[in-house]
């Protein structure tokens, strides 16, 4: 009987396979790292972005509703104040506490404001340096682009003389549509638009 042997041969890795193996090791797992800040960066830009354009949303609607209640003034001013591309001023009972308040909504840059100023004991007085601002949204991207657009009763039948230029905004305005222009990242997407049309109740004619 005879003795077989047999043998086994072991080969290892040389260098330059280690080298290679841990390059192409080291670039998969810097692969998904990238891929992963990349996913963690969109998913908080979005969430971002979606808070506020909901705050947004939410300030926009209480304009409208504060708006269609213009009236005039605890001392008898007309219910517009001011009515430029990108300010407008009202007087409205904004908290339903019977007195009625001064309002002005405007844009400094990218910032959009919400003032309020109340009316004084009698003789009544809206006061602007008691005036409480607090800020909508500071991601506006409007710039020189209107606003507020200012339309009188004929809209939208007569689409040539609206929206009105700044001489008969005042006295002729009976509806006002925003426009407000929002994002928080230029370099991520377009600007998102949100809109709204508001009838002023006291200044309509029929």
């Amino acid at each position: 009987m005879s003795n077989t042997k047999t043998a086994i041969l072991v080969k290892g890795f040389t260098l330059v396979e280690v080298i290679v193996a841990v390059a192409i090791f080291s670039l998969i797992i810097g692969t998904f790292a990238s891929l992963f800040v990349l996913f963690f960066k969109n998913y908080n830009f979005t969430v971002e972005q979606g808070k506020t354009i909901e705050e947004a949303k939410l300030s926009v609607q209480k304009f409208g509703s504060e708006l269609r209640e213009a009236r005039t003034s605890q001392d008898g001013a007309y219910p517009l104040v001011i009515t430029n591309d990108q300010e407008v001023a009202f007087y409205s009972d904004v908290d339903n506490d019977g007195q009625v308040e001064k309002v002005r909504y405007y844009l400094d840059g990218n910032s959009f404001y919400r003032g309020v100023v109340e009316p004084g004991t009698p003789p009544v007085v809206y006061d602007s340096n008691t005036e409480t601002i607090r800020m909508i949204s500071d991601k506006v991207e409007n710039e020189t682009q209107p606003l507020f657009l200012y339309y009188n009763s004929d809209w939208p039948g007569d689409q040539i003389n609206n929206p009105l230029v700044q001489a008969q905004r005042l006295l002729d305005t009976r509806m006002i549509r925003l426009e407000l222009l929002i994002n928080t990242d230029v370099n991520q997407q377009s600007d998102f638009e949100i809109t709204s049309q508001t009838m002023i109740r006291n200044l309509k004619i029929n």
